[in-house]
């Protein structure tokens, strides 16, 4: 064998070891502490996330099936529709989130379409204001 042969064979097999290495040492990262799941126990309103957006500012903005969560790294902030009030969401079964240009949180639930005015924590639904061409209202893509 040249020592051509030898060190393309032994170089080949150290990029494949230290491939295979730094795969294995991100799955142990991620198992001691540099990944930590956020679930009910933390606060959040609900384990099944169904949307989940990240704003200008850093905050993580969460869909779930029983309202709107916002979360700064420490804690979170719910909210939830609050029946006969025409500020609130219009249904906690949130299915899509979108921040546009002007920061406003648009929200699609099972039940329409609002925007979050985040500076006066103000709902807007949109649902009166458009009427739905077939008998429901669930927004699913904006």
């Amino acid at each position: 064998m040249s020592i051509r042969n030898w060190v393309e064979k032994n170089v080949i097999s150290a990029l494949v070891v230290l491939t295979i290495m730094s795969c294995y040492a991100n799955v142990i990262m991620a198992n001691n502490g540099f990944y930590t799941p956020i679930t009910s126990i933390q606060g959040l309103s609900q384990n099944e996330v169904r949307c989940i957006v990240q704003d200008k500012k850093g905050y993580l903005w969460i869909g779930t099936q029983d309202g709107l969560n916002q979360y700064d790294g420490y804690e979170f902030q719910k909210y939830s529709r609050i029946p006969f009030e025409k500020n609130s969401l219009s249904s906690d079964f949130v299915n899509v989130l979108l921040e546009d240009d002007k920061e406003r949180l648009w929200i699609g639930t099972i039940d329409g379409l609002d925007i979050l005015d985040k500076s006066r924590s103000k709902f807007t639904n949109l649902t009166s204001f458009i009427k739905p061409q077939k008998s429901s209202s669930n927004v699913t893509s904006i």
